[in-house]
């Protein structure tokens, strides 16, 4: 024989009544059931007995974590946000942080890799002599190229890149899009031609 609770409390209307009001008025379950010292289980098992007695639908109270949310600027393209503080430590947004990877290697070492460049080497070349793993050399392009845009020498970019395409450059940076395109053999990779 199943075990089946016959107690005044469990049965008191009065006591179902307060629930759903407490309920209605935003508390949770976890919050009703310390009031009452019951399960939150216990608390969902009423609430669902009156939902189907009384035949309407409650609405499901989540608690309301609030935030403070303070306005935060990118510092490279102007983005306006409202984010968490934790998040407005960083000075340039997601996109921005992508397309300008140059805070990450010092001006020397991108110095070394134009030279590198000049002479030849592959860019997954230059990441493997420098010990990155092969799949980071896509990595080194765009840092040299944010290093030559922001010390205004955009016309080494043709040279850098042995006439190969710079079309994918001129995705990411599409206000540099005239410069990129303008001395490849109509942007297209010396690769990808019969």
């Amino acid at each position: 024989m199943p075990f089946v609770l016959t107690t005044e409390a469990a049965k008191d209307p009065k006591r179902e009544a307060q629930i759903v009001a407490y309920y209605r008025s935003g508390m949770t379950r976890n919050q009703i059931a310390e009031i009452y010292k019951i399960s939150a289980e216990r608390v969902r098992q009423l609430l669902a007995r009156y939902q189907s007695r009384e035949g309407i639908r409650l609405e499901i109270n989540k608690p309301n974590y609030t935030t403070k949310h303070i306005q935060w600027t990118c510092a490279k393209c102007g983005l306006v946000r409202e984010v968490i503080p934790s998040l407005a430590k960083s000075e340039m947004c997601a996109k921005c942080r992508r397309r300008y990877p140059v805070g990450a290697f010092s001006d020397e070492l991108i110095e070394s890799w134009i030279i590198q460049r000049r002479q030849g080497a592959s860019w997954g070349a230059i990441a493997k002599k420098e010990g990155y793993k092969p799949n980071f050399y896509s990595a080194i392009p765009y840092a040299i190229y944010a290093y030559l845009r922001r010390q205004d020498r955009l016309a080494e970019v043709q040279t850098l890149w042995h006439e190969y395409s710079t079309r994918w450059l001129a995705r990411k940076f599409p206000e540099d899009a005239v410069i990129l395109l303008s001395n490849t053999r109509d942007g297209r990779s010396l690769k990808n031609r019969g």
